[in-house]
């Protein structure tokens, strides 16, 4: 069964009525309740379309919009055990320009994000952050963000997507105690915890 949502330009479900006063907006296309497609409107026309693709090949997706010259963004979903692996590949004008990895924990919550070398799925060295969620003074589900640098090692530790970094040992210091049980983030790899 085939149902259309709808959701801001942060990507928060909405009503159809507030599609009309927004000036972008996602029109997303649903079967057996999963996101198939979404399209992005900006002051009503089409700017991009990402693509969740299961059987079908590049050029069936790409002849779903003939003269469209925005970005279409493929992902392709894998479960692994309780984690989902999405990999998202972005093609403009049909020409193959950006691959990044997103890895979900089973609450929906972004925990892993990479760029991908574009010739061999390889992970761009400095490009993974890995994302740390806490109850902390008040916030629930506060949002950590760790970067690492291209030995893997951790530059800087920001949250809630501010830029107020703790650099390489000052992460642990700022955590405490509770650092030495939070091993998947005390380096780049594993992409998995």
């Amino acid at each position: 069964m085939s149902t259309i949502q709808y959701e801001n330009s942060s990507e928060i479900p909405i009503t159809f009525q507030q599609v009309d006063m927004l000036n972008s907006f996602y029109k997303n296309y649903l079967e057996n309740n999963l996101v198939k497609k979404k399209e992005l409107y900006d002051l009503g026309i089409l700017k991009r379309v990402i693509f969740y693709r299961e059987n079908e090949s590049l050029q069936e997706v790409f002849s779903m919009y003939p003269n469209f010259n925005g970005g279409i963004e493929i992902r392709e979903r894998e479960y692994v055990g309780d984690y989902l692996k999405v990999k998202e590949k972005i093609f403009k004008n049909g020409e193959y320009i950006d691959f990044a990895v997103t890895i979900y924990d089973s609450e929906g919550k972004e925990i892993y994000e990479a760029a991908l070398n574009l010739d061999d799925e390889s992970i761009v060295l400095g490009s993974v952050i890995k994302y740390f969620y806490k109850n902390h003074g008040g916030v629930l589900n506060k949002k950590y963000g760790f970067h690492y640098d291209e030995d893997g090692e951790i530059e800087y530790m920001n949250f809630d997507e501010a830029y107020t970094p703790y650099r390489g040992n000052e992460t642990a210091d700022y955590f405490g105690n509770d650092w030495n049980n939070m091993v998947y983030y005390h380096n780049d790899n594993p992409m998995i915890p």
